[in-house]
């Protein structure tokens, strides 16, 4: 499975279980694999992507006025343990935003 969609599918069940609906389907950005989708609730979004070239992904949160602001952790391709690790920070660090 593409790491992408190993970070997209807890995020997206966090996220559609707290009024999320998908608004741009998953975007293929470059011949590197980079990938990208949006989930919106009103004027919260949030961006889901991963950077085929760097080797990591991870979630924007939408400021307004054009301005994401990068999520902490990143995700990096690495070993299972360091990859689910990451992820689960990222997830209570969404759920702290919603």
């Amino acid at each position: 499975m593409h790491e992408y969609h190993k970070i997209k599918k807890p995020i997206v069940e966090l996220l559609l279980n707290n009024g999320y609906r998908e608004c741009t389907k998953d975007t293929e950005t470059d011949y590197c694999g980079s990938m990208q989708c949006i989930y919106a609730n009103g004027n919260s979004r949030f961006l889901l992507f991963w950077d085929g070239e760097e080797g990591f992904g991870g979630v924007e949160e939408y400021k307004g006025n054009g301005q994401w602001e990068m999520l902490k952790p990143i995700v990096p391709e690495s070993g299972e343990d360091l990859f689910q690790k990451n992820i689960s920070e990222l997830l209570t660090n969404i759920q702290r935003l919603l």
